[in-house]
Parts: C-alpha cells; structure tokens; sequence
C-alpha cells in the first residue's frame, strides 16, 4: 500500500541491456524489484544478476505484467513501456494485497538480518573491549576466589539460549564446590515468586562470593559466551533447562532472543521483579530492540550494578 512505480525497463534481451537496467534500478534506490520473465529463464537470470542489483527485495513475476490485462502469450519485449506500467499498477491494486504478505515477510526478515548484524557488531566491540580494559581485574578475581576456597575458579553451568538449544555458560564460582547437589534440598526456601529458585541468605554462597554476587562480577565470564555467539551484551538473560521446562505459553516467548548479560529488568531491579513481570519485559524488549535500545539499557547497567539492588 502506498508504493510507488520508481521505473520500469525490459531485461533478458541481451547481457548489455541488462547491465543498463541494472545501473538504473541501482540508481533508483527502489526497495523492492518485480523481475518479469518465463519460469524457465526467470531462476537463471536472478542467480546471474542477484549480485549485481542493490535491493532489499527481489521477487519473481514469472511473466504476471504480460498476462494481466489482456497480455497473455506476448513477449515481455514486445509490450510497450505504457503498458507494463498500466499492468503493474493494476497488479499493485489488486494482485499485491495477496503478495504483499510475503513482501512483508522478506522485507522483515531482510531488516531482522540488518538489525541482527548490528547487533553482533556491538556485542563483539563491547565483549573485546571488556576482555582488553578488566583483564587486571579478572587476574585478581581468580587469585581472590583461589584462596577462599580452594576450589575451581570459574563455574559451568547448562542454560537454555535462543530457540531453546543448550549451551554451556561461563561464571566466576560464588558457591561451595557442592551447591548443585545441595539445591534440591533448598528449593522450598526460595523467596522468589514463579519458577526462579532465588535465596537472599543461600547457604551455599562463599564468603568471596557473596560480594561478587552484589556487583555482579561473578557474571563477568560471560563475555566469552559472547564472543562464541551464545548470548548477546543484551537480552533475556538465560534461564535453566529445569525452569525452561515449567514454561506454559506466553513465557515460552522468552526464548526467541538470544540471551544476555544485561535485561530491562535486570537494571530495574534484579530479582525484585516477579517472573511474571520479568517475562513481559523480556517479551516487550524482543518486540521492540533497537541498537539506541541496547546502548541505552547498557548505559543503565553501570549504575544498577554500582546500587546492587536486587542482586542476591
């Protein structure tokens, strides 16, 4: 709806008048172009020229301008430039309505993958620039965990990324060796509504870990889960395979985005937030990211940390 004919040329004839068109859609800045042509030569002048034509959107007629009005069985060539526009402003009015739902599709799918490209390429200047400026800090987190415990420095653990496929995420230990095994038996002292088992006393925190935990350093590794492209800077941050498994309906929605370090709720107030809410607001950030978006929520995380609202 609303769209406008930016030209209209005729291809196939030979490889220099192709060119020539092709120069001239290049020129146009048209979003979408309709490449009307018999099915049998349709594929192969698309996969010769794909390359070479700056489009978002290329659609195959295969010969619908020379049928419509009355065309039927002339040759592409041989209708005349009026015509063809006559042709494709009545297919805009009548034919598009039906096309346009796959016009929107590829036009969505052509800006997800824009969006998805930005998106990679901050998370990746912000993971490396991490892993330059706080490489000091994590040799010191190390040799701080080392000596309170003993014990391995970073902890792995199974979490559920984007469209639910498994992957290992990376965090600097904040509890006894044992805490896995001793989860079962704390689970209905949780004091957190929904399926998030959350303690603000957990038994099982070491002493360094415990502020680890308030500044959120213990999270730190996961940078090189960003890096290997299992999370993102920003997102819904990753939930457990036993808490994905309680997911009824609209929660499942959350694991459409790849997760992340940071969330809209996680500068709102961590843990505070009810899973209920925790889910609408990962739902309406996946709805409605943006690269501003993301900047702005990473811009927000510095001082939610520093506060350690929430965060137990």
């Amino acid at each position: 709806p609303g769209g406008k004919i930016a030209g209209v040329g005729a291809i196939g004839h030979s490889g220099q008048c192709d060119r020539a068109v092709i120069e001239t859609i290049n020129q146009s800045g048209a979003d979408i172009v309709l490449i009307d042509l018999p099915p049998n030569q349709l594929a192969r002048w698309i996969a010769r020229n794909r390359a070479a034509l700056n489009v978002p959107i290329l659609l195959g007629c295969a010969n619908a301008l020379t049928i419509a009005h009355g065309n039927h069985g002339k040759s592409p060539h041989a209708t005349a430039k009026g015509s063809t526009e006559r042709n494709l402003t009545w297919l805009m009015r009548h034919a598009l309505p039906f096309w346009g739902l796959t016009i929107h599709h590829a036009m969505q799918c052509s800006a997800q993958r824009s969006s998805h490209s930005a998106k990679r390429a901050l998370d990746l200047a912000v993971a490396l620039a991490a892993c330059a400026l706080l490489g000091p800090l994590f040799a010191a987190l190390c040799l701080l965990i080392t000596l309170d415990d003993r014990g391995p420095i970073f902890f792995r653990q199974t979490r559920i990324g984007a469209n639910g496929k498994p992957f290992n995420m990376w965090k600097f230990r904040s509890m006894s060796v044992d805490a896995e095994a001793r989860r079962a038996n704390l689970l209905d002292q949780t004091e957190r509504d929904g399926v998030c088992f959350k303690m603000k006393r957990d038994p099982r925190i070491t002493r360094v870990g415990g502020w680890l935990r308030r500044l959120s350093l213990d999270e730190l590794p996961q940078i090189i889960n960003v890096v290997q492209g299992h999370m993102s800077i920003v997102g819904p941050r990753p939930a457990l395979p036993q808490e994905v498994m309680t997911y009824s309906g609209r929660s499942r929605q959350r694991l459409l985005g790849t997760p992340g370090l940071t969330c809209s709720w996680q500068v709102s107030g961590r843990a505070e937030i009810p899973f209920e809410q925790q889910v609408e607001m990962d739902i309406a950030y996946l709805e409605q990211r943006s690269l501003i978006g993301d900047i702005g929520l990473i811009a927000r995380t510095v001082p939610a940390v520093v506060s350690g609202r929430g965060a137990y």
